[in-house]
């Protein structure tokens, strides 16, 4: 059995969490050199895809952090995710190996 099968349960979640959080560096990339709204197709797939993230991150948005900025809160918390992942099925004896 391939190691992609026998761990999919680490690495399905794990691959949504990385697109998820690589879309989120993109929405801050593109906020530098587009401005809100705009109808650029790259601009507004990105942000179709991370906005809904965005929203269900905002009850735990401090309201000091700017709006240019919640792309990359966003992104920490996936960073986090991740890492809390990874870190429960090691202590459950369910993660795979790093070597």
């Amino acid at each position: 059995m391939s190691e992609f099968l026998r761990y999919s349960y680490f690495h399905v979640p794990n691959y949504v969490l990385a697109a998820l959080m690589y879309t989120c560096f993109g929405v801050f990339l593109l906020d530098i050199f587009f401005r809100r709204g705009s109808n650029n197709p790259i601009y507004r797939a990105f942000h179709r895809v991370a906005d809904p993230f965005f929203r269900l991150l905002a009850p735990v948005t401090p309201g000091f952090i700017p709006p240019f900025l919640i792309s990359l809160y966003a992104a920490f918390w996936t960073i986090l995710l991740r890492g809390l992942l990874y870190m429960l099925l090691f202590l459950w004896g369910l993660a795979p190996s790093l070597s």
